[in-house]
């Protein structure tokens, strides 16, 4: 199976589940991730953003462009 595969059935797998996205500037958005399209741009719902550990905001909806320089995501 490719990779391109794989990568698709995670994303459509973590629909609607709570994740965490971590950006290259260290910074950490933690929501129900609710969208995600190939160019990585990611909706998640009642967000929480941290800074190292800090809570420093909350979102009831959170936009991350795809060109943020995304480092990870993963399901919680």
């Amino acid at each position: 199976m490719s990779s391109e595969v794989q990568s698709v059935q995670f994303f459509t797998q973590a629909l609607q589940h709570e994740c965490t996205v971590k950006l290259n500037d260290g910074s950490k958005f933690i929501g129900k991730l609710s969208l995600i399209d190939g160019s990585m741009n990611i909706v998640l719902e009642n967000a929480e953003e941290t800074v190292k550990g800090v809570k420093v905001n909350s979102y009831p909806q959170c936009f991350i462009r795809g060109n943020n320089k995304v480092c990870y995501i993963s399901v919680n």
